[in-house]
């Protein structure tokens, strides 16, 4: 459908060289948003989405545009998603939740496959490494760091899930019980069917 809808409005354009790069433009690495009248979820301040083009090109997305099978939720302040072209995910979802704040999540590129994760609490770090390939996984990151390599295959129904029970000091409020090192899975790796993973 979008081809057509380029295509007619090439119609219109009389110089071919301006044609061509129009086309080029809409179909190549713009196919993958789309802008919507419904803002992504975005209840804090600074938060950035940003898309890391074919070319090294970095764009950060307004509110109303959308990454196609990405749903993105930003809660809290100053947290970044950061998503390398091309990207195959369908049906997935990124969300930052309880007002963390200063969180990144990282996909590279050519990951496919459905993609559910959650990062509460502050300074969680999430990559996903170029070529990795999904049936299905779930991820929740609490106050640490998820780093999943490159080229890696992960079956259906794999669970990701750090410590969701935090302990907090009486009189700071402050986590006691936060993790002492980070999660990695490295490159070239296999996950099996309903692999978990837990703290």
């Amino acid at each position: 459908m979008k081809k057509i809808f380029v295509n007619l409005i090439c119609v219109f354009i009389p110089f071919s060289n301006l044609r061509h790069k129009v086309r080029n433009n809409l179909l190549s690495y713009k196919r993958y948003l789309y802008w919507s009248f419904k803002p992504y979820f975005n209840s804090g301040k600074n938060n950035k989405v940003v898309v890391i083009f074919e070319n090294g090109k970095r764009k950060t997305l307004s509110k109303y545009q959308r990454i196609q099978g990405i749903n993105i939720h930003l809660g809290g302040d100053n947290n970044l998603v950061e998503i390398e072209f091309p990207c195959k995910l369908w049906s997935s979802s990124i969300r930052f939740e309880h007002k963390g704040q200063h969180s990144r999540a990282f996909i590279g590129k050519n990951a496919s496959g459905q993609l559910g994760i959650s990062l509460y609490g502050d300074n969680n770090i999430f990559t996903l490494g170029e070529n990795t390939d999904m049936v299905q996984m779930s991820i929740a990151i609490i106050n640490n760091e998820l780093h999943i390599g490159k080229d890696c295959m992960i079956s259906a129904e794999v669970i990701i899930f750090g410590d969701g029970h935090s302990v907090l000091d009486y009189a700071t409020k402050k986590v006691i019980n936060l993790p002492k090192a980070p999660i990695l899975i490295g490159d070239h790796c296999w996950l099996g069917m309903q692999t978990t993973f837990l703290k």
